[in-house]
């Protein structure tokens, strides 16, 4: 099976962050690097198993800040 290899600047620009995220990321093991002579390649399939592995996000009201009651709480109190 050949896996999809991406640049750094190419998963930069997917992921929307910079370049020093993106080394971090694989020095950390956040992504699967290899190496094609002296340029880094990372796998696309590592960058979607990172996407797969973020926690869902949740909306609703929001509270007020630090713990302060929201306005319309404030006022309704």
């Amino acid at each position: 099976m050949i896996k999809r290899l991406l640049t750094p600047k190419q998963v930069a620009e997917i992921d929307g962050v910079g370049m020093t995220t993106v080394y971090r990321r694989l020095s950390l093991g956040e992504y699967d690097g290899v190496k094609d002579g002296r340029q880094t390649k990372i796998t696309e399939e590592s960058v979607a198993r990172r996407r797969e592995s973020l926690p869902k996000a949740e909306y609703g009201l929001r509270k007020g800040h630090f713990g302060l009651p929201s306005k319309a709480e404030a006022a309704s109190a």
